[in-house]
């Protein structure tokens, strides 16, 4: 397994003009990761080089969290574990991390009989197509899933920009806490553009260019909540496993929320762009969320995100629905008990 690389420091702007750069080198704090600052004071860390000899299926657990990979899942469920193991096989590659100053996936804006003006139906969202568990007592500290990076490149010239993301997060329902990963495939300018992302709010997505993304990439996400040196942290692991490319980052948890663990969410979003999601959803046709699991209490053991017990959370799937019209964009159904489809419905 090879695992090299550059750590970009250049400041150059990548791709429209609201990208702004807020993560380049500033302080090493290992021989193997690199600490950069983002806006609202928050750190991140960037985890770069690994050896050629470095193992993940026969490392430790704390030689995984020095080299910056997700857990190691028990073999309660060897789909899981298979899904690791090809996931941390890839190689390694450092980045950039770029700020996206008014872009933002929200917590879920879930609509009830009392929103103004409102034509959808109570329990519907404004901004997300979603799988949920959710319990005040979850302690949910990890969630997985894998998906392909859906393609929005069938709008037709003229069209009005439309925003969208598929991504696996914690908390966010009901929580002004909320940590993710996904990817993004907007259309925006007449073209589709596609990238990868984390974000930590109150901060604005961070763009990760180092991993490239394309339609039908095959991409493994990892969000979880770790204590690092004494410190709360939201780690993130994203691979694409077309490319055999990955990163691996963590963002210091903003010391102004606290973390509840309560929600874990699959999802395809209305990205929000400029103060508001009530952008058009682009066409993206079907969308399938697969190893979806979830962790609780930092244990190894996986749990599939339709079997999470009653006594742990409840199970929700939320449809998109645009508020001024009453129309449902986006709808979930769950496949099995791991697996998410999302279908889209209006632009």
């Amino acid at each position: 397994m090879k695992n090299c690389l550059l750590l970009k420091s250049s400041g150059s702007i990548l791709g429209a003009a609201m990208f702004a750069l807020v993560g380049s080198a500033q302080a090493q704090t290992g021989p193997d990761r690199v600490t950069v600052q983002l806006s609202h004071g928050l750190q991140a860390t960037v985890y770069a080089a690994v050896p050629d000899s470095f193992e993940p299926n026969t490392a430790t657990a704390e030689e995984l969290r020095y080299y910056g990979f997700p857990r190691r899942p028990d073999q309660s469920n060897p789909d899981a574990l298979a899904a690791w193991v090809r996931a941390v096989h890839t190689t390694r590659v450092a980045t950039d991390l770029v700020e996206k100053p008014g872009v933002f996936h929200s917590p879920l804006q879930k609509l009830t009989t009392e929103v103004a003006n409102s034509k959808c139906a109570p329990g519907t969202s404004g901004n997300w197509s979603a799988g949920i568990d959710d319990g005040p007592d979850a302690r949910f500290t990890e969630i997985i899933g894998n998906w392909a990076v859906p393609n929005v490149a069938s709008e037709a010239s003229g069209t009005a920009n439309a925003y969208s993301s598929i991504w696996v997060g914690l908390d966010g329902n009901g929580t002004e806490d909320l940590i993710q990963d996904g990817t993004e495939s907007d259309w925006v300018g007449d073209k589709a553009t596609y990238d990868a992302w984390v974000e930590v709010l109150p901060a604005a997505e961070v763009v990760e260019p180092g991993l490239t993304v394309s339609p039908g990439d095959a991409i493994a996400a990892t969000t979880a909540y770790e204590i690092v040196d004494g410190k709360p942290v939201a780690y993130f692991y994203l691979a694409n496993l077309n490319t055999n490319k990955s990163i691996s980052t963590t963002i210091a948890f903003p010391k102004t929320l606290t973390f509840t663990g309560q929600s874990a969410e699959w999802v395809v979003e209305r990205t929000q762009v400029g103060g508001t999601f009530e952008h058009p959803l682009p066409r993206y046709g079907q969308a399938f969320m697969s190893t979806a699991f979830v962790f609780r209490d930092f244990s190894d053991t996986p749990i599939p995100a339709e079997s999470v017990s009653a006594s742990v959370a409840t199970k929700e799937l939320v449809i998109m629905c645009d508020v001024p019209t009453g129309t449902n964009l986006s709808e979930p159904e769950a496949l099995g008990l791991s697996s998410f489809q999302y279908n889209w419905l209006k632009y």
